[in-house]
């Protein structure tokens, strides 16, 4: 099954919303591939790494899906990946950048009450 502790996933277990299988694949993918090395979520990551909810923000689906299989810039090659994989990956990032302000929300305020330093969580590591 899907690890429920991810970014996307914990967010749809928590609050029981539906979902497509895509996009939680997309989330697998993005974290067993180490996107989560360089990239932070709700912040600039490393080297000013983009933050994957706002990927499609600033970007066309088309401009990421060739990032991914052909480089960009400090990032490398993901030509591994399935067309299907990538596939995935895009929705999730489709998925991320139409409910960022939702996702914000449900992880800006922690159990204790205190309000989250986004920049200092590890991408998909919460």
């Amino acid at each position: 099954g899907i690890d429920a502790n991810t970014l996307v996933a914990k967010y749809v277990q928590e609050t029981e919303i539906e979902i497509d299988d895509a996009v939680l694949r997309g989330e697998r993918q993005i974290r067993e591939n180490a996107c989560n090395m360089c990239h932070r979520p709700f912040a600039v990551g490393r080297a000013g790494s983009p933050d994957l909810t706002l990927a499609l923000s600033v970007r066309s689906t088309e401009y990421c899906r060739d990032a991914v299989l052909n480089s960009r810039g400090s990032m490398p090659a993901y030509d591994f990946l399935t067309p299907g994989q990538i596939d995935d990956i895009m929705a999730c990032l489709e998925w991320m950048n139409r409910n960022r302000r939702e996702l914000g929300v449900f992880y800006s305020v922690g159990e204790n009450g205190n309000v989250f330093n986004w920049a200092a969580v590890p991408w998909f590591e919460y």
